[in-house]
C-alpha cells in the first residue's frame, strides 16, 4: 500500500507519500511511514497522527526552508558505498545526497 497526496503549498504541489511501515512490530500496531522531502519528514507514525502531520506540513516546509544550511561535515566512503547512498536516496525521492543524509540523521 503506498497513496501519494499532493499537498498545495505557495502554488507548489508538494508530494506526501504513506506506504507500509517496514517495521512488523511498529506495524502491527497500525503504524505507516510517511516521507516528505520538502518538509523534513521521513519515518514511521501512527495512521492515526496522520491527519494531524498533514495539517502541519505547510509550517514545516517554511520552516525546513528557511534555516540557512552553511556548515559542512565531510566524510569518507568507498565508491560503492557512495553508489548505494546515492542509489537509495533516488529510490526514496531525494533529489540530493545531502537531504538524504540529513534527514536519515534526524530520523
Amino acid at each position: 500500500m503506498t497513496q501519494i497526496l499532493h499537498i498545495i503549498h505557495n502554488g507548489k504541489k508538494i508530494p506526501f507519500v504513506i506506504s507500509e511501515c517496514s517495521e512488523p512490530e511498529y506495524k502491527d500496531q497500525g503504524a505507516v511511514h510517511v516521507f516528505c522531502e520538502e518538509a523534513g519528514i521521513d519515518q514511521d507514525h501512527m495512521l492515526e497522527d496522520v491527519g494531524g502531520l498533514i495539517a502541519s506540513v505547510p509550517e514545516l516546509i517554511s520552516f525546513y526552508q528557511s534555516e540557512k544550511k552553511q556548515e559542512v561535515i565531510r566524510l569518507r566512503v568507498s565508491s560503492e558505498e557512495k553508489a548505494q547512498m546515492l542509489k537509495l536516496a533516488s529510490e526514496r525521492g531525494y533529489k540530493s545526497l545531502s537531504s538524504y543524509l540529513r534527514n536519515r540523521a534526524f530520523a
